[in-house]
């Protein structure tokens, strides 16, 4: 089954790469090519090591045990001797190599959601009579034509590149399970170290250095537009992203998706309604107070003793 496992990873890796790169690509073939170009530096990768350099370092390091004048493998076991080598792992470069092959072409699906939002969003800011340009979009590049080849795409490969990155998870999880029991019951340990250790180095070199150049296959999920990590820019600039969607009417009226919410006009003219009410309430029992007030000086007993003067006349004459 190991023999054979390059030959599902170019089916349905390939797939995935396809699907992918003409959607994000919008249907360009010079980057589906580009992306498509990794396989094949991939399927090199795997034929020169593991069925060129393997055999002869093999052939290389070996000797044919009970016919030493025999000096290689295939006679050797042909004429039913053993021959004794420092074989490397195959398999456990072959394993390590397709799982960090599938975790790298897997990236691509990181903000593959999001795309949805950003067509929303372009559409809006497109179709915006005032100030189209005002905020940028990271598919305010495409032309129109590029727009509609993105939503057709989008919305026709999605659910099969869904499908395929659950066969590529478990196509990685059945590589780990293989990969232990090679290292359980096959070869030597410094074999399998080997082994492992050839695939690594190959996927630094061209994963993390060579593809991050100009003049290479490039890094998975690169298009026409950048889609991923839209999370830690949106953090960067919070202000800005509410200030595109949200916006003043006229009237004070925030506005969402370029339409006023005309809703709230009514809530606040009620509350508007209801203050001045409280206002006019308020300010007719304060002059009801004071009116209040007035009548109660102007209504103060003057009392007049027995003989029919006044109190404060009785005091003036005393």
């Amino acid at each position: 089954m190991v023999q054979v496992a390059w030959a599902w990873l170019l089916l349905v890796v390939g797939s995935f790469i396809l699907l992918t790169s003409a959607t994000i690509g919008c249907g360009h073939r010079e980057i589906i090519k580009r992306n498509m170009s990794r396989l094949l530096v991939g399927t090199f990768m795997w034929y020169f090591w593991s069925q060129c350099f393997f055999g002869y370092v093999e052939n290389r390091t070996g000797s044919c045990l009970g016919k030493a004048i025999i000096r290689n493998k295939i006679d050797c076991n042909t004429a039913g001797f053993h021959w004794h080598s420092f074989d490397i792992s195959g398999h456990a470069f072959l394993l390590v190599y397709i799982n960090l092959f599938i975790l790298e072409e897997a990236k691509t699906i990181d903000g593959w959601e999001g795309i949805r939002d950003q067509i929303r969003m372009e559409d809006h800011h497109r179709g915006e009579v005032q100030n189209p340009g005002e905020t940028k979009t990271p598919l305010d590049s495409l032309t129109p034509y590029d727009m509609a080849i993105l939503k057709m795409n989008y919305e026709q490969f999605t659910p099969y590149i869904r499908c395929i990155f659950c066969v590529m998870t478990m196509m990685s999880v059945l590589s780990d399970v293989m990969l232990v029991c090679t290292i359980i019951f096959f070869h030597t340990m410094p074999q399998k170290v080997a082994g492992g250790a050839i695939a690594i180095a190959i996927w630094f070199l061209t994963y993390r250095v060579w593809f991050k150049r100009d003049a290479s296959p490039g890094l998975p999920g690169c298009g026409l537009f950048h889609y991923q990590n839209m999370k830690e820019r949106t953090k960067e600039v919070p202000l800005r992203r509410r200030s595109s969607i949200c916006k003043d009417h006229r009237d004070n009226l925030p506005m969402f998706m370029g339409m006023p919410l005309y809703g709230l006009k009514k809530e606040k003219e009620d509350k508007k309604r209801e203050e001045k009410k409280k206002d006019y309430e308020r300010e007719e029992e304060r002059s009801s107070m004071e009116d209040y007030g007035e009548g109660v000086e102007g209504r103060v007993p003057s009392w007049t003793g027995p003989h029919g003067d006044s109190a404060s006349s009785r005091s003036w004459r005393r």
